[in-house]
């Protein structure tokens, strides 16, 4: 610690930029693992208004801890059990599918380098040069941008077949295979259906056969449907406390299991064991190390994807693992290969995303058992005249599509970048909430030393996006000034005061004033019906957007919704027309010719503003 900080200082003292330096503080005492998880988590669900968790921990093969915090349903005031209640685990369940594409690939079935068309019965389009193969599809770098709206439905007689869900939603190749990580619900949905393909069995059935049973995760439940017999152990999702309706996945392969925490705890001992647990292996060594091991990483300093697994590796710890989420349920799994260690947690709340999708289980944990002391860095001389070029919106390029309408939902998780009056880069909004200080060329360490992030550029060397060390299976995307979130929302909201005018003067013009020109009466019909037509989109878009978004069903809703701003592009432009008539014949009053005048315009700024996000024509 004293030689390490002894350095950094000379650093400084030379006129260099001094890295943080990180020391290991005295090996952590895992034997208070549990005593913490039994308070940290009930702690949680107090802060967040989560109602209930369950949790294990496993350490050199064996079970040292299960826990089971609130209620499985808070309604019925039932409670966690940690050996019974079965919780969805959302994308955790990935691995699982990943792991049985592994065993096909062991007996010679799969071959990770071929065209994912050789395995299924319809073809990826051949978008480029490169074939989408098994290998970049379990590393979430098949080039497929997101198409999640559909992928989790309440209702289970709105589940379509494997085949038809895929079908239905073949996202758009918007990069080359192996270019980015780029995080894909839809590549893994699409592994199911190889599985499936190969195999002969339903995927639900080969997981149970293959995975489940060796490993006597009895509870575990990995059929899209769970049997009537299930219900009395299934946990019930909440939302402010208030339960909701069961989730069923669509894109099965996607997130196909629920579980609970003890046999999460088996699994956790079979992925730490590679692949061996008890007389169980359902893997071979090599390929349970492969599985874990990085594939695919934009940098050597940065956390990579392995086969299913990523990396999350941070205070000098090497850890793997994977995070789960449905609209209701929250997981997190941690593996600590050199430890031997594992840990999952589980909660049954859309709260739980405060403590999972961001850092902050992961802060507390680490900072509790594996904390680093901290030497702080020193910014560059030069950032203040450079650090413009970082600064700027950037979205996850995966989070959602960026060709549907689901863009919109970027405006409220964009990620932002600014510099600081001392030097250093700001990071805030998409999860992301910490300062950065430039260590090395276009390389930065947040200020604690949790993270880190690694700028691209193109040819002409301008900054294009990001790799961010805790989300290896995400890549950022500088955008345009004009896809700014707070842009569009200054737009929408100049936009909507005038078209709320417009709709009360043109309103009530129409009904005081029916002796006026023909024409000046057409503008006051057009303007009414536009401004009217324009308020109303957003409030439709949003609340079908919302349902869709927690699996009801809301589909017509929503396209009924997206019709509105192409009839809002009509009438605005004949808004415009009659603008330009009434002016050429000066009929009306002045203030009548600049209000027609001041909707058309307002009209067409509205539809710009809303293409950007590809809402309207």
């Amino acid at each position: 610690m004293a030689l390490a900080a002894l350095l950094a200082w000379a650093a400084i003292l030379a006129g260099g930029t001094a890295p943080t330096v990180l020391a290991q503080e005295p090996a952590p005492d895992l034997d208070a693992l549990p005593a913490y998880l039994d308070a940290q988590i009930p702690a949680y669900l107090s802060e967040f208004g989560i109602a209930g968790a369950a949790a294990a921990v496993v350490q050199d093969g064996e079970v040292v801890h299960l826990g089971a915090y609130g209620m499985a349903d808070a309604a019925a005031q039932r409670p966690m059990d940690a050996e019974r209640t079965v919780v969805h685990i959302g994308s955790l369940g990935k691995t699982f599918t990943a792991t049985a594409v592994m065993q096909l690939v062991e007996q010679g079935l799969i071959d990770l380098d071929e065209d994912v068309s050789a395995y299924i019965d319809f073809e990826i389009p051949q978008t480029y040069a490169q074939p989408v193969t098994i290998r970049r599809l379990l590393t979430h770098t098949s080039g497929f941008e997101a198409r999640d709206i559909g992928a989790i439905l309440t209702e289970r007689g709105a589940l379509p077949s494997t085949r038809d869900y895929l079908l239905r939603n073949l996202p758009e190749r918007v990069r080359p295979p192996g270019e980015a990580a780029g995080y894909s619900n839809y590549g893994l949905a699409l592994l199911g259906y190889v599985v499936e393909r190969v195999s002969g069995m339903p995927l639900g059935e080969y997981l149970q056969t293959h995975i489940c049973a060796p490993l006597g995760m009895e509870r575990t439940i990995t059929q899209q449907v769970p049997a009537e017999g299930a219900a009395g152990d299934l946990a019930t999702g909440h939302a402010g406390m208030r339960p909701q309706p069961a989730e069923y996945i669509a894109a099965f392969g996607a997130g196909p299991v629920r579980s609970t925490a003890a046999d999460m705890a088996a699994y956790m001992a079979a992925s730490l064991g590679l692949g061996r647990y008890g007389d169980a292996e359902i893997l071979q060594p090599e390929t349970a190390r492969a599985m874990q091991s990085a594939q695919f990483r934009a940098d050597e300093r940065l956390n990579g994807t392995g086969f299913g697994f990523y990396e999350m590796s941070r205070n000098g710890e090497r850890i793997v693992g994977h995070l789960g989420s449905t609209a209701y349920f929250h997981s997190m799994m941690l593996l600590f290969p050199e430890r031997q260690l594992g840990v999952f947690v589980a909660f049954n709340s859309a709260e739980a995303a405060g403590v999972l999708r961001t850092t902050r289980f992961m802060d507390d944990l680490m900072g509790r058992f594996f904390a680093q002391a901290t030497v702080g860095t020193t910014a560059p001389a030069d950032f203040a005249g450079r650090g413009a070029e970082y600064a700027g919106t950037y979205f996850w390029n995966n989070r959602h599509a960026q060709t549907t309408y689901e863009k919109a939902l970027f405006l409220t998780e964009a990620v932002t970048m600014q510099p600081t009056q001392d030097g250093r880069l700001r990071v805030a909004g998409g999860g992301a909430g910490r300062t950065f200080t430039e260590t090395a060329p276009d390389y930065f360490v947040s200020s604690d030393g949790m993270d880190a992030l690694l700028f691209h550029r193109d040819g002409p060397g301008r900054v294009t996006g990001a790799s961010q060390n805790s989300r290896a299976v995400f890549t950022l995307e500088k955008r345009a000034w004009y896809e700014a979130p707070w842009v569009t929302w200054a737009a929408l909201l100049l936009c909507g005061l005038i078209f709320a005018a417009g709709l009360v003067i043109n309103g009530v013009g129409l009904w005081r004033r029916r002796r006026e020109a023909p024409v000046v009466r057409a503008g006051r019909w057009s303007g009414a019906l536009m401004a009217l037509v324009n308020l109303a989109f957003v409030p439709a878009f949003v609340l079908a957007l919302a349902a869709l978004l927690q699996g009801r069903p809301a589909g017509l809703a929503l396209r009924l919704a997206l019709l509105l701003p192409a009839a809002g592009a009509l009438l605005t432009l004949a808004m415009a027309a009659v603008a330009a008539v009434v002016w050429v014949r000066r009929e009306g009053a002045l203030g009548t010719r600049l209000q027609f005048t001041t909707l058309a315009a307002a009209g067409a700024a509205y539809a710009l503003a809303l293409s950007v996000w590809n809402l309207g024509l």
